[in-house]
This record gives C-alpha cells, sequence and structure tokens, in this order.
C-alpha cells in the first residue's frame, strides 16, 4: 500500500491542523472525503471500527491508495475503560485483523471511542504495539452538520507549531 504509519514534518511558526475522521469506512461518505482530500494535496488519518471494515474493505483500501493512515477505532464504538484488560486486548486484536484481512495493513495507531481512556487501556494499546491518538480539537461535526462551523471551529483550534 501507498499509505504510510507515521509523517515525519517539522513547521516552524506556522498554525498545524492534522485531520483526523472516526467510526468509519462509510458507505455514503468515506469515498467523497478521500476524493476531496485528494484534490486538495491533502492527507489524513481514518479511525476505522473493526465492526465497519468487513464488506467494505474496498473504501479501506481507497484510503490507503491515497497516501492516507489508517488507526484503529475498536471494534464496535464500545466505552472501553469500562471492559477489563483481556477484553480490551481481544477487541484491538480482532479490529486489527479486519484490518489487515482487507488491506493487508497493519495500523500503528489507536483512538479510543469517546475520548475515554485509562491507564489500564494505554497499558494494553501499548502492549499491542499501537500508540494512542486523542485529538485537541472536537469540531462537533457530529452535532452541527455546517461546514462553515466545523470549519470555524477547527480553525479556532489550530495551535502555532513549536
Amino acid at each position: 500500500m501507498a499509505a504510510t504509519s507515521t509523517v515525519t514534518f517539522k513547521v516552524v511558526g506556522a498554525k498545524v491542523i492534522a485531520l483526523t475522521f472516526d467510526d468509519g469506512p462509510w458507505p455514503t461518505s468515506t469515498a467523497g472525503i478521500v476524493s476531496a482530500l485528494s484534490k486538495g494535496y491533502v492527507e489524513a488519518t481514518f479511525f476505522e471500527l473493526g465492526s465497519q471494515i468487513g464488506g467494505r474493505a474496498a473504501l479501506s483500501r481507497l484510503v490507503l491508495a491515497n497516501d492516507n493512515v489508517i488507526g484503529i477505532h475498536s471494534w464496535n464504538h464500545a466505552l472501553m475503560t469500562s471492559r477489563s484488560a483481556s477484553v480490551n486486548s481481544a477487541d484491538l486484536k480482532r479490529c486489527q485483523s479486519a484490518l489487515f484481512k482487507a488491506t493487508s495493513y497493519k495500523a500503528r495507531w489507536f483512538r479510543p471511542p469517546y475520548g475515554a481512556t485509562n491507564a489500564t487501556l494505554k497499558k494494553t494499546v501499548k502492549s499491542l504495539g499501537l500508540g494512542q491518538v486523542l485529538w485537541t480539537v472536537d469540531t462537533l461535526d457530529w452535532k452541527y452538520r455546517v461546514k462553515s462551523s466545523v470549519i470555524s471551529r477547527a480553525l479556532a483550534g489550530a495551535r502555532t507549531a513549536a
């Protein structure tokens, strides 16, 4: 696949926004998002649910073929902080397996559903060789489905790179 698992860059004195998309792949939007990103030569990270990948492998492959990165977002968006380490480990392994079966790609990143994490989950994630990724700005796009509102929130939260 063309996508890499890490991107290294240095930007000094400019505001930086890293785009991420959760909960897919979605048949109604993923391809359109990938197309829009590629037109602007922009890459993003897609945090996919294992339960969404089955039957939608072509969408996951499309994400990767356009130089984006895929991370995992759990099997079915459960609140992982209320579960045992062994249950969470099995969940993440199942998600990794579904992604690998669909794409031959091994994700290196994990975003916990709801951004909820704790020491036990962090340890489990690390033991599986994954890095945990949260966010600094929530555009609330799931709640306010107005493009100008999403853009305004993202730009307001952009920080100057050090």
